[in-house]
């Protein structure tokens, strides 16, 4: 499975949402779409990103969460996918 993951001014809750999808076993790649953060998001993505190579961080430059989930569900390599809200 591929969770795609839009985040924007989300370092608050973050990093709890990165660690329940990827407690999942079937987590096979989690896409986390910085929607043009102006906050610690894109740095908490990449301290995991660092530790589990599932995470695939993407910068969308601010296009809007409906444009951050097209740019990454093309792109996406499981044969299914899921979507998680960083505040979840």
């Amino acid at each position: 499975i591929s969770v795609v993951l839009p985040y924007r001014n989300a370092a608050r809750t973050l990093a709890e949402a990165l660690e329940s999808v990827l407690a999942d076993p079937a987590c096979g790649e989690l896409i986390a779409v910085d929607d043009g953060s102006d906050d610690d998001g894109a740095a908490i993505v990449s301290r995991v990103a660092r530790g589990d190579r599932r995470v695939v961080p993407v910068s969308a430059g601010g296009g809007g969460g409906a444009a951050a989930l097209r740019l990454r569900v093309e792109r996406a390599r499981g044969g299914l996918i899921g979507r998680m809200d960083a505040d979840d």
